[in-house]
């Protein structure tokens, strides 16, 4: 195996890790997305069972019902806060995913770098070759008619 087919097998491999780590950073982000949008959802339930709240608290109503309306929103702010708990858990994991990624891409960027630098080494040697059988050829004949 030559330095150019060596170099390109290594780029290959860290192309294919860096795009692994690529579609879990884009997972992720999916996942973050998804949990923003379930705490809006029960911001909006908070807000509409505070409202019941503060009407059940003004009319006459069983305590029951007032207390299951309280219970309900504390099920909701715990809710709450483990979904913002979750959330800050995968806001690190994407820093951390987001750092392996440029580390993958400065890897991928040398290893082709590299193959690109023995490409052109071996271009440059298989001219100096052409060149030195023209010339060989071009003194024979030189040789040949003198």
């Amino acid at each position: 195996m030559n330095r150019t087919a060596l170099w390109k097998q290594l780029e290959e491999k860290k192309q294919m890790e860096r795009d692994a780590v690529r579609a879990d950073y884009q997972t992720t982000l999916s996942s973050i997305q998804k949990l923003e949008t379930h705490l809006q959802r029960l911001d909006a339930l908070s807000e509409e069972y505070h409202a019941q709240d503060l009407k059940v608290s003004t009319e006459q109503h069983f305590i029951s019902q007032t207390q299951g309306v309280r219970n309900t929103i504390q099920q909701i702010m715990q809710l709450r806060f483990k979904t913002q708990c979750e959330m800050e858990n995968m806001r690190t994991k994407l820093s951390q995913i987001q750092v392996s990624l440029e580390a993958f891409e400065l890897e991928c960027a040398k290893y082709r770098k590299l193959r690109e630098q023995s490409e052109r080494q071996s271009m440059l040697a298989a001219d100096k070759k052409v060149r030195k059988e023209t010339d060989a050829i071009a003194l024979h004949l030189h040789l040949k008619h003198l």
